[in-house]
């Protein structure tokens, strides 16, 4: 029995579902608009996360939960397409508190770039987006395409950061 059939035992269930987000989220079946991110924010849009925290805590070593420290600054996003700035603010502040000495942040950073992307903020978009590159996730063709940071893309800071980008991505595939 895969996680899908697990979680359909009790579609109300928020462990069953969060594990399906993980699942989806490892197996890397998300829609390449967004990334992970659109996974994650359809699958959890609607889960209670306070109702996750007891699995958390019984099982604290297990990897899976690396993603389960994303699951708020993905949150943020939907916040912010939504228009809620106040909510996707408060999740964006909470990732930021939570990532504190987590060595993957950088996911959760890119997720916090989104936010600011979708909430009209290019100087935060663009300063998370260079937290991101610079922590560990240098990926150019995902900054170029990724159609939640085209409210920016004409932005001046933005071009100049995508520009640098595809010029160490470039370096790159000649030399690695």
């Amino acid at each position: 029995m895969g996680i899908r059939p697990l979680a359909a035992l009790d579609p109300r269930d928020p462990a069953a579902q969060f594990w399906v987000g993980v699942g989806v989220l490892v197996v890397g079946r998300g829609n390449t608009v967004g990334g992970d991110s659109v996974v994650m924010l359809q699958t959890l849009e609607h889960i209670d996360l306070s109702a996750i925290r007891p699995v958390v805590v019984a099982t604290p070593n297990c990897p899976a939960w690396e993603h389960f420290r994303q699951v708020t600054s993905a949150r943020a996003i939907r916040y912010a397409m939504a228009g809620d700035r106040r909510r996707a603010e408060e999740d964006i502040q909470a990732a930021i508190q939570k990532g504190k000495r987590y060595i993957h942040f950088h996911h959760a950073g890119y997720h916090i770039a989104l936010a600011y992307a979708l909430l009209h903020r290019p100087d935060s978009a663009v300063q998370w987006l260079r937290r991101v590159a610079d922590g560990g996730m240098p990926c150019y063709p995902l900054f170029a395409g990724d159609h939640f940071l085209d409210g920016i893309r004409k932005d001046p800071g933005f071009v100049a950061f995508l520009r640098e980008q595809e010029s160490q991505w470039k370096r790159f595939r000649a030399t690695l």
